[in-house]
């Protein structure tokens, strides 16, 4: 009875943390406060309240051992007789230790300059994944045909898509949602619970995701290696169905068609860029050896 009960605890907490990684990921910021990535702000009282991510969170374990280690070194030579020898080793270790002090504050402004540097690259990064994803929405919205309805005196047409149209741009705005979902539960760690059948199927159950739509991925991730990939393929077959069907319009003989296939080769290059810059950092230890 007891091990049933901790199972549906614990496929409870799974759900719940399912759901608040799809609340999350969503980026509907002004209700759950939805971040892919960590927000920095240049404000010295905002960064002494932070501790996920931090220095200190890293090596808080490591710095109290070293303290209690030193503190131990201190009663025990004050509460016994140290000989020539010893206090002359300890003298040899505090020559020792001002040279790790000067090397170690040297460490630490190298790795803050880098970790920043990686942060705005990053940080530029998923904004061009972002501006892609709107300017295939803008080139979309521009091109999709309209019913024939009454223009204003300033000449606008105040009519509105045509079904077919706005089919098309529903189907191809959940597209974009999913792939976004998708980039980010591939390459953040704290998303990858989406990835879990789980997460999958409480994609489904919320409508983010339609059970073909589950099916499809399932028997093609084997050949593709990424699910987004996946869905940019069905953006760019639903983009050049809606060309052939007459539901968008090239208008004025401009080569709408090329600019948009333009923007998604560009947002598949960024979004597969976000995967060379988080594996491919090199330990700026090893960097420094290596330069040396």
């Amino acid at each position: 009875q007891g091990s049933k009960s901790s199972s549906k605890d614990d496929a409870m907490a799974k759900l719940k943390r399912i759901d608040e990684v799809l609340n999350e990921i969503s980026g509907v910021t002004t209700k759950y406060k939805g971040d892919v990535l960590a927000q920095y702000k240049p404000h010295r009282f905002w960064l002494y309240r932070q501790w996920r991510g931090t220095v200190i969170q890293h090596a808080w374990k490591l710095s109290i051992l070293n303290m209690l280690l030193t503190a131990g070194i201190v009663l025990f030579t004050y509460w016994n007789e140290v000989s020539e020898s010893m206090f002359d080793a300890i003298q040899n270790f505090s020559v020792y230790w001002n040279y790790l002090v000067s090397l170690t504050t040297l460490t630490l402004i190298f790795f803050l300059f880098d970790a920043f540097a990686f942060w705005r690259k990053f940080y530029m990064l998923t904004r061009k994944v972002q501006g892609r994803m709107n300017d295939i929405g803008l080139f979309l919205t521009s091109v999709a045909r309209r019913q024939s309805g009454e223009v204003d005196k300033d000449g606008i047409d105040n009519s509105g898509y045509h079904p077919g149209a706005k089919a098309l741009l529903d189907e191809v705005g959940h597209y974009l949602r999913l792939y976004h979902i998708f980039l980010w539960a591939e390459e953040a760690k704290r998303y990858k619970i989406l990835l879990t059948k789980e997460g999958m199927d409480r994609m489904v159950i919320r409508g983010l995701l339609s059970k073909r739509e589950y099916s499809v991925i399932n028997s093609s991730i084997g050949l593709v290696g990424k699910r987004q990939w996946i869905v940019l393929e069905w953006i760019t077959l639903r983009i050049e169905k809606g060309f052939n069907d007459g539901s968008l319009i090239d208008r004025d003989g401009s080569p709408t068609w090329s600019a948009i296939l333009e923007q998604i080769s560009l947002l598949r290059r960024f979004s597969a860029t976000v995967y060379f810059e988080t594996h491919g950092r090199m330990p700026i230890a090893y960097g420094m050896i290596f330069v040396r």
